[in-house]
């Protein structure tokens, strides 16, 4: 299994929504639901530390550069001894 999103909580919101019958469950429905997501969750944990089950593989982290202009266009350090930014059209 590879996760479809960066977000592991993109992901998880995706799953929960799906393990939902309707948009708007009663409340049994919802209680039950939650509960053996919950003893998923727990089993899922309790594999992966006893070592029965591995970690889900992520995407490598992607660090963008971020331009020199980004750091000074459009914004001003109010005080020196602060590190706050503010943009210059406060």
């Amino acid at each position: 299994m590879i996760n479809r999103t960066n977000n592991a909580l993109e992901r998880y919101n995706r799953e929960m929504n799906n393990a939902f019958p309707t948009a708007h469950p009663t409340m049994l429905e919802f209680v039950t639901v939650i509960r053996s997501e919950a003893l998923r969750m727990v089993q899922l944990y309790e594999d992966i530390k006893r070592g029965r089950q591995q970690k889900l593989p992520h995407r490598p982290v992607t660090l963008w550069p971020i331009p020199v202009a980004y750091h000074t266009l459009g914004w001003v350090v109010v005080r020196q001894n602060h590190a706050s930014l503010l943009p210059l059209y406060f």
